[in-house]
């Protein structure tokens, strides 16, 4: 068992907690969602709890205690962008790191993942160790997708509503201001009827032109 994994698992659980609240995972009180992860940056080992089972389905027999084998499982498009990141926040003497990236379930699928994490450096800053969790954020990256797509499809309905009634809009707009022109030959209840179709046809106007700068606002 690797340094990270005894100071992990024999007891160090004050600076676990502390690493936990730095990395931001205590969330709602629980981090019984989060996979709980620790490196040792010396012998490049790494330890997983149940959560890697729970989250993405891998069992004992499947893990590989090293970062080779997490790194393997990083989606192909993000691989290199999360490996640099990882890499620069090591370099840089910065201890907090968060990512979001696919990472590949033992079922062969990719889930959507937020990982953190929190470096431990011994007295010259050189890191000795990073205690961090990632956690499934599929069904959240799924859901604000879908919101986007019905955003954008009730955008273009709109902007498509506006065009459509503004043709026929604009035929009704101009014979009512032909009916205003000539009112002097329209009986009172006559010009009372055109200045009403005229006044409804122009509030309808401002409708239809709030609709399309709400639908397409450039």
């Amino acid at each position: 068992m690797c340094d990270c994994v005894c100071v992990c698992v024999r007891g160090c659980v004050g600076a676990w907690v502390r690493a936990c609240v730095c990395a931001g995972l205590w969330v709602c009180g629980s981090v019984g969602l989060w996979v709980c992860v620790c490196v040792c940056m010396v012998t490049g080992n790494l330890w997983f709890n149940d959560g890697m089972y729970s989250q993405f389905g891998y069992g004992t027999e499947d893990l590989k205690p090293d970062l080779n084998w997490w790194e393997s499982l990083l989606h192909p498009d993000d691989r290199e962008r999360v490996v640099k990141s990882f890499s620069d926040m090591l370099s840089s003497g910065n201890d907090n790191w968060s990512c979001d990236y696919r990472f590949k379930r033992a079922d062969g699928e990719y889930a959507y993942v937020s990982d953190r994490g929190f470096a431990l450096r011994d007295s010259s800053s050189k890191p000795i160790r990073v205690i961090g969790g990632m956690v499934d954020i599929t069904l959240r990256v799924k859901y604000e997708r879908e919101l986007e797509r019905k955003n954008r499809l009730l955008s273009e309905l709109a902007f498509f509503n506006a065009h459509k009634v503004r043709s026929p809009l604009a035929r009704i707009m101009e014979l009512a201001q032909a009916l205003d022109q000539g009112k002097e030959n329209l009986s009172l209840e006559q010009r009372e009827l055109a200045e009403r179709i005229l006044e409804t046809s122009l509030e309808l106007d401002q409708m239809v032109r709030e609709m399309a700068q709400i639908s397409n606002p450039k």
